[in-house]
């Protein structure tokens, strides 16, 4: 508890360091919130320079900054503020159901990575979890207590096995579902060495990102036609098990997480990196360059 209320504390009161310490709380509070606005930013600060990098960190500061800053100078327009009431708590309790919505994803994700058996066990963790908050609240006797130290140890217990477990991967050398062959180091070197033209696809289960791509761009019956039409090998990569040969390939073009698109020419030549927001028409284009010219230069080139 006292933990938990080092922040208020630090930003009670006024002066400079309540002012800092408030600011400070604010993107502690904020941060996962724009997480998936910052992730792209974040990820071209880590490819940059020193100087580039506290660049976009300083920008990103300002930005979170600026609303503060604009009430400061300008306290008229604290009035359009929404006035503290029992509203508050209503969307607080309403705002609990999309955090319900995200662990039915990451649950989702962690059966794609440990297997159903492994899931299982994790959800009976949770509900022996939500047993021993029950008994907190209910009663305060020696006994409930240590009954819900028991189930909460169970629900610890629970997510150490399943951290244990490897879930099942696809191993099929062939396709997998329509249009796409499993991405390998040796395959990839194997069509670029014949003069094929291909798309590389490196994703992952977990990334939100990815899974729009697949289905606005990547899962048109026009995206299978321009394949088919051009002769392009569809590879596809599978990083939600962390595989180093797909975080090698990453790295060789300056990227620390997924996705990552790359379109390689017909013939010799580097390869294309696409945006990581895909729309039809820009793959479409994209496909149709790598059989007609040499792929355009691009800022994110592989690095020997």
């Amino acid at each position: 508890g006292r933990f938990m209320n080092l922040g208020s504390e630090l930003a009670g009161g006024e002066g400079d360091r309540a002012s800092f310490f408030t600011g400070v709380l604010a993107v502690l509070v904020a941060s996962p919130c724009t997480a998936p606005f910052m992730g792209p930013a974040l990820g071209f600060a880590a490819t940059q320079p020193a100087a580039i990098a506290l660049l976009v960190f300083a920008a990103l500061g300002a930005g979170l900054a600026l609303p503060i800053v604009l009430v400061s100078f300008a306290p008229r327009l604290a009035r359009l503020l929404p006035r503290p009431g029992p509203w508050m708590e209503n969307f607080k309790q309403v705002m609990a159901f999309p955090l319900y919505l995200t662990a039915v994803w990451l649950l989702w994700v962690l059966g794609r990575q440990v297997g159903v058996d492994a899931l299982a066990v994790v959800l009976a963790g949770a509900t022996a979890m939500a047993f021993g908050l029950w008994l907190l609240g209910r009663w305060s006797t020696t006994s409930a207590r240590v009954g819900a130290v028991a189930a909460l140890a169970l629900a610890v217990a629970s997510l150490a096995w399943a951290s244990d477990r490897e879930g099942t991967r696809a191993t099929a050398t062939g396709r997998t579902a329509v249009g796409h062959v499993p991405w390998t180091p040796a395959r990839l070197a194997e069509l670029r060495a014949a003069g094929r033209p291909v798309l590389v696809n490196m994703t992952a289960a977990w990334c939100i990102t990815c899974l729009a791509n697949e289905r606005v761009a990547l899962g048109s019956e026009r995206f299978q036609a321009d394949l088919e039409r051009y002769g392009i090998t569809y590879l596809k990569g599978d990083w939600t098990h962390r595989d180093p040969e797909i975080t090698a390939y990453l790295a060789r073009y300056g990227r620390n997480g997924v996705p990552l698109y790359v379109v390689y020419p017909r013939g010799t030549g580097d390869g294309e990196v696409l945006p990581q927001l895909l729309t039809p028409d820009l793959v479409s284009q994209a496909l149709a360059r790598a059989v007609s010219n040499p792929a355009p230069a691009s800022p994110a080139q592989p690095r020997n």
